[in-house]
Parts: structure tokens; sequence; C-alpha cells
């Protein structure tokens, strides 16, 4: 039986709410990912060369290691891989300046990100048929999927302390455990509703 698309947009919606809801508790209560920063030594010195050296916006790696494949400079390698074993290494995500800590804007845009997610979420469960607990098997077994492809990924290469990419697994895990759940609940058959 063909789900309405109305009710598969429907679902999207409420568990795209239901999705934003548990990522404020899950920060903003449980501290999730939050725990895993910590503050510079020396902050003030340290942003006030940041604001002298007054680079762009944009992703950071240090040492810098150069275009990958743009020049076979064995040299270059050698020189990038003792400042590697000399340290520090690390990225730095930079803007030089943002309005306030947690804008409007980016709460919708949150919000409107998580919906888009439950869409096509909502489209593989109206088109397999999944009834509610399997829906939620479904999004939770995607969520650790992309948590490999991904996060796993960012401790592997970037060094991201296993608190972040743990956080981000229970995250995602939860989130998507709910949000599928309730796409299920939402696009499954009338009489199948009726009857439970």
């Amino acid at each position: 039986m063909k789900t309405p698309l109305g009710r598969t947009v429907l679902a999207s919606v409420v568990a795209g709410a239901v999705w934003f809801a548990w990522g404020a508790f899950a920060h903003m209560v449980l501290q999730l990912g939050d725990s895993s920063f910590k503050q510079l030594p020396q902050e003030d010195a340290v942003l006030e060369a940041l604001r002298n050296a007054n680079p762009e916006d944009g992703l950071y790696a240090f040492p810098f290691w150069g275009q990958h494949g743009v020049a076979d400079d064995h040299e270059a390698e050698k020189e990038i891989a003792a400042k590697f074993a000399k340290g520090p290494v690390g990225i730095l995500v930079y803007q030089r300046s943002v309005a306030e800590m947690m804008p409007p804007k980016t709460l919708v845009l949150e919000f409107l990100g998580g919906t888009i997610a439950c869409f096509f979420a909502a489209i593989v469960i109206v088109k397999m048929q999944l009834p509610p607990a399997h829906a939620a098997f479904a999004g939770g077994m995607c969520a650790i999927a992309a948590w490999f492809s991904h996060t796993y990924s960012e401790w592997l290469w970037f060094g991201f302390p296993l608190s972040w990419v743990r956080d981000a697994l229970v995250e995602q895990l939860v989130g998507w455990l709910l949000a599928g759940w309730i796409i299920g609940m939402i696009v499954r058959p009338r009489e199948d509703r009726a009857a439970s």
C-alpha cells in the first residue's frame, strides 16, 4: 500500500523535531561532545597572535603538509615528516568573528538539516515498508555505519579525542533509533495503526 507524501513529510518534520530536541538535550544536559573541548593555555595570547596573523576563515592544518600529488619532492616530504615528529600537530577551524554563540538562524538551519535527513530516512522506511521496531533498528544501523565512515576517521587521522568519537556515536545512535521509530509509527499503513 502506498504511503501518501503528506504523511512522509509529516513523519520527517516530527522526527526532525525529536531529533533536534534530543540533540539539544544531549549537548546541553548530558554534555555529549562538549566535554571533549579544552581551553588553550594562555588563551588570550594565542587569540591575540591569531588576530595579528589575521588568517582568512577556513580549515587549517599544522604543520601544513601541502597538496597531495602536486609535486614529488622527497626533500619537502622529509621536512614535513620532521615537523610532524617534533609537533605540535593539529587542525583548526577558524572564523575571525561570529555575531553570537547560538544565533537563531543556526538553530533553525540545524532543525532543517535534521528534518531533511529524516525525510531521506522516511523515503527508505516507506519504500521498504518497515514496521516501527524495524525502522528504529535500520536507523540505528545507519547511524553506526555513518559513524564508522566519518567520525571514526576523525579519531584515526586527526587525533580527535576518544570522548568526542564516543559521544558522537551515542548521540547519533540514540537520535536515529528515535527518528526511525517515529517515522515508522507515522508512515505505517492505517490498518496497522488501527490494530495497535
